[in-house]
């Protein structure tokens, strides 16, 4: 299990995705087995396989495949940041249908580095982070990223892209809990939550909830 210093308050933001996000804390955090709709993903010995395994779990909970592209992105960009960034054995994929809503929910969560903590491990933009969870996300959903690549800049985390493509592209919502500090971006905007400083995720944990009503989707628009 993760190892988690306190709960989130239901009460901080009332919103049905930030509610689910905090029940899948919640799970992981109390219950002593991983709940059905929680993978495990074996970051160094069997990632390829686990991710695999976790995508057709996301795909077999509702016949969409005008989101197999989107999909298949959001999980191998999120995964990637887990083996390259966390420094942990083990991440988590989440996935459920929402009947009521038509959506999925997905998601990858992990217990290790946090967004800031991979600023600060990289010994990159020291002094715009600061000592912000909040403004590690800022830049982190901005593009700004730690990999030591041509290119890398403008793709972050896969957060900037995957952020633009969930909301803009197929309508849906998306949130980073890292630290104490909320990322959210919805059809209504953009927003950053700096939290109490008791509400701690040790690790990045991201969500999407997408509508799986079918519309025109070119992936390649948003991730470029």
């Amino acid at each position: 299990m993760l190892s988690i210093t306190a709960r989130i308050d239901r009460s901080t933001i009332a919103d049905d995705m930030v509610c689910y996000l905090v029940s899948v804390y919640d799970s992981l955090l109390n219950t002593q087995e991983i709940p059905a709709s929680i993978s495990i993903i074996h970051v160094q010995d069997s990632i390829e396989r686990d991710m695999d395994s976790f995508e057709m779990d996301v795909q077999a909970l509702h016949a969409c495949p005008h989101l197999k592209s989107a999909l298949s992105y959001f999980i191998s960009e999120l995964v990637c940041n887990v083996e390259q960034h966390a420094g942990v054995d083990v991440g988590y994929g989440i996935s459920m249908y929402n009947e009521d809503k038509d959506s999925l929910i997905i998601g990858i969560a992990d217990g290790g580095v946090s967004i800031y903590g991979s600023y600060i491990k990289s010994q990159k933009y020291l002094n715009e982070v600061g000592d912000s969870d909040a403004q590690a996300l800022y830049l982190a959903q901005n593009g700004y990223s730690t990999k030591n690549r041509p290119g890398a800049e403008n793709r972050g985390y896969g957060i900037s892209s995957n952020s633009k493509m969930i909301v803009d592209g197929l309508g849906g919502a998306f949130a980073i809990l890292s630290g104490n500090a909320l990322f959210y971006h919805t059809s209504e905007g953009k927003r950053i939550y700096d939290l109490p400083d008791d509400v701690v995720w040790p690790g990045t944990l991201v969500l999407a909830e997408i509508p799986v009503e079918e519309k025109e989707f070119n992936i390649y628009d948003y991730i470029g």
